[in-house]
């Protein structure tokens, strides 16, 4: 979860009473409902008042726009899925294999808002079913699982 301008400017001289986006890990203070940041922790909890972390404008709004997009990518990719996996050809392998990498490098942890694509991508039903439909064609590979773990270490929990 990378530091923002936005937050930089508010967190002043209380860096200690707050989540660090590098030297903590955020899923062990913070979780997230829908687009809502919640502490599990007095430093999350600190944090998420301190830096405003519901604030309407400047983070909940480009939440709820990145979540449904990624939710919108997500069933366009697994309509795509069930298309291959019905008749599939090389250049469809292809074509969803590097699809789903592409969403799936956008959970990356340098990535702006990067806790909120992956809590998505991972808590999508759409996203099992590609997955399961990869692993069955034989197209889930080693490459796909680093980058689904890369999102299990940005995701937060969905609940407190």
């Amino acid at each position: 979860m990378p530091a923002s301008k936005f937050c930089n400017g508010k967190k002043g001289d209380r860096t200690h009473l707050i989540v660090h986006p590098v030297r903590d890990n955020p899923k062990d203070h913070l979780y997230i409902i829908e687009n809502m940041m919640y502490g599990k922790t007095q430093k999350g909890r600190d944090s998420v008042i301190i830096l405003g972390l519901n604030d309407p404008d400047h983070l909940l709004k480009p939440r709820f726009e990145i979540r449904l997009a990624t939710q919108n990518e997500l069933y366009k990719q697994y309509i795509q899925a069930i298309n291959f996996s019905q008749n599939p050809t090389e250049t469809q392998e292809l074509e969803v294999f590097h699809a789903l990498g592409n969403l799936l490098k956008n959970g990356n942890r340098k990535e702006a808002y990067s806790a909120t694509i992956a809590t998505t991508i991972l808590n999508d039903s759409h996203f099992a079913e590609i997955k399961r439909l990869f692993v069955q064609h034989s197209i889930w590979n080693d490459e796909l699982k680093k980058l689904e773990d890369e999102l299990i270490l940005c995701s937060l929990d969905v609940k407190p």
